[in-house]
């Protein structure tokens, strides 16, 4: 009986052997299924809260710079704004300018167009859609845009609605450092997809590494030699609160921007923090400040002859001359009445100016006792060539008057003949 029992561990030994083997691979793929699902899960977890500092620029900026912004307009790329009755698609320059130059308006529509174009940009440009923190009204900037389309597709939407939200992009616009957590926005799915795409190519990759070990560890075989991991940036879940922002255009994706206090390509000036601050100019004097586009305005300060009575002016009568009751340096002046030149009625002979007998003129004196103007007496005639006047005032007297030249009076005396039979005179 023992032989027996023997002989048929001997036969069912392979089979056993087997058998433990294949329950072993049960087990520890069973376990692999389990470590797999949490470590995706925490991958999926961990990416969704993966946070970075970047950047955001201001409607000034990237309505000056079209080579920053021109890469979120491509073909197939739908940047969008809401609208009634239908959303408006962005694809050219000159639409971005028109938007921007209607921002400046007092159209509250137009103005968060404005402000929603610039936040979207920022977006397209340095990858951002959401913001850790309460600093929005409670909404994250992807649900800032998206409550910013909402209203603008509401026409019913009221001016307060849309000046609430056109303040928080404003602010949003204007913090040039942010903090932020990446997601896909829905009005711009194609820029995120390619990163989507590579985060889930490396999770799916490190998970079948890891079945691959275990499967051949079951089977007795050498496992796989490991790659080198590839390095990536830690990831800070919860940064410390005292971290401190990085300087201002310090990160890797910084671009000029009016404000940085460079003066960059088309901008006239750049004071940082100071542009928009106007300035104050004295009276009779003027000042220069950079406006929030980085453009140099000037404002020319109260001054005699702009027509106000500014602050120590008894008169202004838009010109800085005097004698005319008010002087040139804005006092009144006194105006006396000119002094007569005769009485009225009373008339004086004149020259006229003419030649001839054109030049005797008469005067008659006006009755506010002033001379009037010298009328002339005598009208031209033709020349009459031995009276010694020039009659048709050409300044040639008779015979020197070229139509008197055949007037016997002007022409030579002809000698007396010698009498008959006598011989002239020699010479």
């Amino acid at each position: 009986m023992t032989g027996k029992n023997l002989n048929y561990h001997k036969l069912f030994k392979p089979y056993l052997r087997k058998a433990g083997k294949a329950f072993l691979v049960f087990i520890l793929l069973s376990a692999q299924v389990y470590l797999v699902s949490a470590f995706e899960a925490h991958v999926v977890n961990v990416t969704a809260r993966i946070c970075d500092h970047s950047e955001t620029r201001t409607m000034g900026f990237w309505k000056n710079h079209y080579n920053a912004y021109k890469n979120c307009l491509f073909p197939g790329y739908f940047l969008y704004l809401g609208d009634y009755p239908d959303d408006l698609n962005i694809e050219s320059k000159e639409q971005v300018k028109e938007i921007f130059d209607n921002a400046n308006a007092d159209i509250m529509r137009d103005m968060l167009k404005g402000q929603l174009l610039a936040m979207k940009f920022n977006i397209c440009y340095f990858g951002i859609d959401t913001h850790e923190g309460e600093d929005f009204g409670g909404m994250k900037l992807n649900v800032l845009v998206e409550e910013a389309d909402n209203l603008l597709r509401n026409s019913g939407s009221t001016r307060e609605q849309q000046e609430f939200i056109k303040d928080l992009l404003d602010y949003a616009n204007n913090l040039h450092q942010i903090r932020y957590c990446s997601t896909v926005p829905s009005w711009y799915d194609p820029l995120f997809a390619e990163k989507k795409d590579k985060e889930e190519k490396n999770g799916k990759a490190g998970s079948e590494a890891f079945v691959a070990g275990l499967e051949s560890l079951a089977l007795g075989e050498e496992p796989p030699a490991e790659e080198p991991p590839v390095e990536e940036p830690p990831i800070d879940e919860e940064p410390p609160a005292e971290e401190e922002e990085p300087p201002l255009g310090s990160g890797p994706e910084s671009v000029p921007y009016c404000g940085d206090k460079n003066l960059d390509d088309g901008e006239k000036c750049d004071e940082g923090e100071n542009n928009g601050a106007e300035c104050v100019s004295e009276y009779g004097s003027s000042c220069d400040y950079c406006s929030l586009t980085c453009e140099k305005i000037t404002i020319t300060g109260p001054c005699c002859g702009d027509g106000n009575i500014d602050e120590g002016e008894e008169c202004d009568d838009s010109n800085i001359e005097d004698g005319d009751g008010c002087s040139a340096s804005c006092i009144l002046e006194e105006i006396l009445p000119p002094a007569t030149e005769c009485e009225p009625d009373a008339q004086q002979v004149c020259s006229t100016g003419l030649l001839g007998i054109c030049a005797a003129g008469t005067q008659t004196c006006g009755s506010e006792g002033f001379w009037g103007e010298c009328s002339q007496d005598n009208q031209s005639t033709d020349e009459v060539c031995n009276n010694g006047l020039d009659d048709n005032c050409d300044g040639n007297v008779d015979c020197d008057d070229g139509s008197c030249a055949e007037d016997v009076s002007c022409l030579p005396p002809v000698p007396d003949e010698p009498p008959a039979g006598e011989e002239p005179p020699a010479e």
